[in-house]
């Protein structure tokens, strides 16, 4: 914590709601210390479950990646 964060997303095989909710939780962690995350390549499969939860992969874009 307290650095700049990149998920790499390319080898997600699912998405559950609890990873979500965790995922979520960061972002808004990271955006209140002022610090940068994002999704960095994120697998067909990440991008397909995200759209199921009404998000997408930019929705993690935070701080400097924004």
């Amino acid at each position: 914590q307290g650095e700049d964060l990149v998920l790499d997303a390319s080898a997600v095989a699912v998405l559950g709601g609890l990873c979500l909710e965790v995922l979520l939780c960061t972002k808004q962690v990271w955006q209140e210390a002022g610090k940068s995350l994002s999704v960095d390549d994120p697998s067909q499969v990440f991008s397909e479950h995200l759209q199921r939860f009404g998000l997408s992969a930019q929705d993690f874009l935070v701080g400097k990646s924004t």
